[in-house]
C-alpha cells in the first residue's frame, strides 16, 4: 500500500512538472533558429527573381525611330503553326539579268578592245559584264590611242559613233560595217594597215587615213566627204574622188600620185596648205564640153574646177587655155588633152589630163574578188605598170592560198607582170584543219593545318573546249609531296591529257601551318564571405564551386582547401583559401572571410506573480515528496538493522 502510494506521488510529481513546463515560453534558441529559416527563404525567393530578370522593352534606337512601328496583329496558336509566306528577299541569283552584249572573248575577241570597253564604256554598277542598250546609244565618239589594238570586232555594235580614232594600233585590215552614222574617221600612224574599207559609211564627211601603208583607196561617190588627208602611205599612188561633190580639201601624199575627179567639183581645191601641190589629176568633161564648128571641143572650166585651181593652171600660160574667160579648148580629134600644172614635193612638175571621153582613159583597173574573204580594195594602174600585190584578206576557218586569174584556180597571179588591161583576180582558200586547244586545269595554291585531312582531287577540276569537262582521277596526280602532319610548303602538280592527246601541267602550292597555340582559360572558383555563430558547424566545400571553360564543373574535395583556420569555437574573424587546377595545369585562388559570431545571451526576467505561486508550489511538491521518501527510506533501514 505504500509503495502504491510513493509510485502515485512520484507520478503526480513528474506530471505536475510536465504540466508547469508545457506553460513557459519556446526557448530563446528556437526562436533564433526560425528567424534563420525564414530570411533564408526570402533570399532564395530574391535570388531566384535577380536571375530571371523581367523582360524589357527593346531600346528605340535611331533608325527604328526613322521608320514608325507596325502593329503587329494578336497571333492566335493556330496561326502560329502556320507562319505566313513572306516574300523571298531578292538575292543577286534571284535578280532578273540584264539584257545587252556580253562583254566576253566571242563578241570582243581583242583583249585590248575588250578592255577599253570594260573601263570606258561599262558604267552601269548593275550590269557589269553586259552591255546594255543605253550604254551603247550613249557611246557617240570613241578613241583608240596607242592600245595595240590588233581586232575592232565588236565596234560595229556602237551603231551611234559618230567619230571614231584610232591611232598607233596594230591593225592590218578592219570594217566598219554599220557604222552609218559615222562623220569623222581618223585612222593613223598604223603601221600595218594597208587597206581600208569604207563602203558603208554614207554620212562620212571627214577622212584622217595618214601614214599607214595603204595602197588602195576607195571614197568614191561618197556624196557628204568634205575632207580627207591621206599624207604619208607611200604606196598610194591613185585616188579616185569622182562623184564627192562636197570634197574641198585632199592632202595628199605630194608625191607623183593620180587623183580622179568629177567635172562639177568646184569646192576641191586639192592641198589646202600648199596650192599647188595637187597630184597629176584626171578629169572627165563628159557632159561639161560643147563642139566647135571646126570639130573641136570648148570647156568653161569655172564649171568644172575650182577657182583655186583654175589660178594654179592660169599660172602655166598655155596656149588652149584662155585666162580671161576660164575657157579651155581641146583640138579636133582628140579625146583629151595634157596640161601641165602645179608640182609635188620634191618640185617637180605634175599633169592634168581632160578627157571628153572617161573610157580613153589609158588605166586599168584590178580587181580582188576575195571568195567570200575581208574585202580588198581594186586598184587603178596605169598601162603597163605593175598591181601592188594587197595585204592577204581573212575568212573564218580558213587559210589564203593566193590570187589566181581564173575561178577554177589553174593558174596563179604573178604581180611582177604589167598590167595592160582590166582584170579581175579570185582568193583561193584551203580550209583549216580544225584546231585542238590543250586542256584547263583549274587550281588554286592551298593553306591547310597540321592535322587536316587533305585529297588533292578536291582542289582541281579541269576542262576542255573540244571535249567539255574532264573528270580527274588519282592518275591525274602526277606530284603529291604533301604532308599534313607537319607544317612546311608542299607541292601538288596534276596533267591532263585531252582525246587528241595535248596536255596541260599545273602546279600549286600547299601551305601547312603549325595548329595555333591553344589559349586555356583558367578556372573560376565562386566563394562568398560567410558569417557564422559560435557553436555553428561549417565545411569549407558547402557552397563552394569550381568551373572551368575547357573542363567544364570541377568537383571539389578537401584538396582544394589550401588554407582553413576557420574556429566555429571561438568568436572571431578567420580566412579560408581554396585552390583549383585544370587538366591545362591552370590554377586559381581565391580566399574568402568567415566571421564567427557570439551567441547572443538571453536577458533573465523576474518571473510573473502566478509564475512564482507555479515555482513555490513545485518547490513544496518537490520538499514534500524529498520528506516522504526520506521517511520511508528510514523505516526500512531500521526494520533490516532488526
Amino acid at each position: 500500500m505504500k509503495a502504491k502510494k510513493i509510485a502515485a506521488i512520484s507520478s503526480a510529481i513528474i506530471f505536475g512538472t510536465s504540466t508547469a513546463l508545457a506553460g513557459m515560453p519556446t526557448t530563446t534558441l528556437a526562436q533564433e533558429q526560425t528567424v534563420t529559416e525564414e530570411t533564408t527563404a526570402t533570399t532564395d525567393e530574391k535570388t531566384e527573381v535577380q536571375e530571371k530578370p523581367q523582360t524589357q522593352e527593346p531600346t528605340t534606337t535611331p533608325e527604328a525611330q526613322e521608320k514608325p512601328q507596325t502593329q503587329e496583329p494578336t497571333t492566335t496558336p493556330e496561326a502560329q503553326e502556320k507562319p505566313q509566306a513572306q516574300k523571298p528577299a531578292t538575292t543577286p541569283e534571284t535578280q532578273e539579268k540584264p539584257t545587252g552584249i556580253s562583254i566576253d572573248e566571242k563578241n570582243f575577241p581583242d583583249a585590248a578592245f575588250r578592255k577599253y570597253v570594260e573601263n570606258k564604256i561599262d558604267k552601269e554598277n548593275n550590269s557589269k559584264g553586259i552591255l546594255t542598250q543605253a550604254e551603247i546609244n550613249s557611246v557617240t565618239s570613241m578613241m583608240l590611242s596607242s592600245l595595240d589594238i590588233s581586232d575592232t570586232k565588236g565596234i560595229e555594235y556602237f551603231t551611234e559613233l559618230q567619230t571614231l580614232s584610232i591611232y598607233n594600233s596594230n591593225l592590218s585590215s578592219f570594217s566598219l560595217k554599220g557604222l552609218k552614222k559615222l562623220t569623222k574617221l581618223s585612222i593613223a600612224s598604223n603601221k600595218k594597215l594597208t587597206t581600208l574599207n569604207l563602203s558603208d559609211l554614207p554620212n562620212l564627211e571627214i577622212l584622217d587615213c595618214y601614214s599607214n601603208h595603204l595602197s588602195s583607196i576607195d571614197v568614191s561617190n561618197f556624196k557628204k566627204l568634205r575632207e580627207i588627208d591621206y599624207h604619208g602611205n607611200l604606196e598610194l599612188t591613185t585616188l579616185d574622188f569622182r562623184g564627192c561633190n562636197s570634197l574641198e580639201v585632199g592632202y595628199h601624199s605630194v608625191s607623183q600620185e593620180t587623183v580622179y575627179i568629177s567635172a562639177g567639183m568646184t569646192k576641191y581645191v586639192g592641198c589646202n596648205l600648199v596650192s599647188y601641190h595637187t597630184g597629176n589629176m584626171v578629169i572627165d568633161l563628159d557632159g561639161f564640153y560643147t563642139v566647135n564648128p571646126d570639130g573641136s571641143k570648148s570647156v568653161d572650166l569655172s564649171n568644172v574646177i575650182s577657182p583655186a585651181l583654175i589660178k594654179v593652171l592660169a599660172n602655166e600660160n598655155h596656149d588652149t587655155f584662155n585666162k580671161d574667160t576660164n575657157i579651155l579648148t581641146i583640138p579636133a580629134g582628140d579625146k583629151q588633152t595634157i596640161l601641165q600644172a602645179g608640182k609635188d614635193y620634191s618640185n617637180k612638175p605634175t599633169h592634168w589630163t581632160f578627157y571628153t571621153e572617161i573610157t580613153a582613159v589609158n588605166d586599168c583597173t584590178v580587181k580582188f574578188d576575195t571568195m567570200g574573204g575581208s574585202i580588198v580594195e581594186d586598184q587603178i594602174i596605169a598601162n603597163g605598170k605593175t598591181a601592188t600585190e594587197p595585204a592577204s584578206p581573212t575568212k573564218e576557218g580558213y587559210i589564203f592560198k593566193g590570187w589566181y586569174l581564173d575561178k577554177e584556180f589553174t593558174k596563179l597571179y604573178d604581180f611582177a607582170a604589167p598590167v595592160t588591161e582590166d582584170v579581175t583576180l579570185y582568193a583561193l582558200w584551203e580550209k583549216e584543219a580544225a584546231a585542238n586547244t590543250p586542256p584547263t586545269i583549274t587550281a588554286k595554291d592551298i593553306t591547310l593545318t597540321v592535322g587536316d585531312s587533305f585529297n588533292p582531287l578536291d582542289y582541281a577540276t579541269a576542262s576542255d573546249k573540244e571535249d567539255g569537262e574532264i573528270k580527274l582521277t588519282n592518275d591525274n596526280v602526277i606530284k603529291n609531296d604533301v604532308n599534313t602532319a607537319k607544317a612546311g610548303t608542299y607541292h601538288v602538280t596534276y596533267k591532263v591529257t585531252d582525246k587528241n592527246g595535248a596536255s596541260t601541267e599545273k602546279t600549286i602550292t600547299i601551305t601547312v601551318n603549325p595548329k595555333p597555340a591553344k589559349i586555356n582559360t583558367p578556372p573560376v572558383i565562386d566563394a562568398k564571405d560567410i558569417t557564422l555563430t559560435v557553436g555553428d558547424k561549417f565545411n569549407p566545400l558547402d557552397k563552394v564551386t569550381a568551373t572551368d571553360k575547357e573542363d567544364g564543373k570541377l568537383k571539389l574535395t578537401k584538396d582544394n582547401v589550401i588554407k582553413n583556420n576557420v574556429d566555429t569555437s571561438k568568436a572571431g574573424t578567420y580566412s579560408l583559401t581554396y585552390k583549383v587546377t585544370d587538366k591545362d595545369g591552370a590554377s586559381v585562388e581565391k580566399t574568402i572571410k568567415v566571421t564567427v559570431k557570439e551567441k547572443k545571451t538571453e536577458k533573465k526576467t523576474a518571473p510573473k506573480t502566478a509564475d512564482m505561486a507555479n515555482v513555490g508550489l513545485l518547490g513544496s511538491m518537490f520538499a514534500g515528496s524529498a520528506g516522504v521518501l526520506s521517511l520511508s527510506l528510514g523505516k526500512k533501514r531500521r526494520r533490516n538493522n532488526k
